[in-house]
């Protein structure tokens, strides 16, 4: 497994209590952040470090979610 797919799994498990539109709409911006830094000439490890780590990012997007909700 890349480290983009690894990442993109641990936060998909974060964000699993979300609906799954919201989920599927975050995974394609998380998955855009790789792609641009690659075209960047970045490697995967550096995409995964400027995004932090996938658990913590999770939270934010539920904490947002909720407060959008609120």
């Amino acid at each position: 497994m890349t480290p983009h797919q690894a990442y993109l799994c641990r936060l998909q498990q974060a964000l699993s209590p979300l609906p799954p539109s919201l989920i599927e709409d975050i995974m394609n911006e998380i998955d855009w952040h790789f792609r641009a830094a690659a075209q960047a000439g970045r490697n995967e490890v550096e995409a995964a470090s400027s995004l932090g780590d996938p658990a913590s990012l999770g939270a934010a997007y539920r904490a947002a979610s909720q407060g959008a909700r609120a």
